[in-house]
């Protein structure tokens, strides 16, 4: 109902496979690269504040019985999640409902998932008050005006570009 949110380009078949498939995309029996920017909604928050984001938001000094790649894992994808909730516990039930049946992330509880956030927000106290706050559809509006931006640029140049919310072939 308003311009200003959502806007992002979805429905291509490229989105929905594995980063491993999307390597082996040829465009015009060429092989293509895909360019990713990590932490890309994390990233504008703190450039919306004119602050430079950290190097790898998701990071976490903590230990909570997961390995480094495990915990970086978990916090991705509850940032995330909680960026585009309104309140911490429908980020924890949207986080659960997006792990795969018989993981261990299934299992977490709001009381281990809420450690985990709020060790986030203690690493990014200026971004803070964006989480659990719905603000996820403003920056999808924002990726999404950048995503045309290139795809109008490669197009300007006769060069294909597929999209992938964060990514481009």
């Amino acid at each position: 109902g308003n311009w200003n949110l959502g806007g992002r380009f979805h429905g291509g078949w490229w989105q929905n496979i594995s980063e491993d498939w999307r390597k082996q995309i040829y465009i015009n029996n060429e092989s293509t690269i895909e360019q990713d920017y990590s932490g890309l909604h994390v990233n504008l928050l703190y450039g919306l504040q004119g602050l430079q984001p950290l190097k790898d938001p998701y990071s976490l000094d903590l230990d909570y019985g997961l390995n480094a790649v495990e915990q970086r894992a978990v916090v991705k994808g509850l940032v995330l999640m909680a960026i585009n909730a309104p309140t911490a516990t429908s980020a924890f039930y949207a986080f659960r409902q997006d792990q795969p049946e018989g993981s261990k992330a299934k299992q977490f509880t709001n009381d281990f998932l809420e450690l985990l956030l709020n060790g986030f927000k203690k690493k990014h106290p200026r971004i803070e008050s964006s989480l659990c706050s719905d603000k996820g559809v403003e920056l999808m509006n924002i990726d999404g005006r950048i995503t045309a931006k290139v795809i109008k640029h490669f197009t300007a140049k006769n060069i294909p570009v597929l999209t992938i919310h964060d990514s481009y072939i």
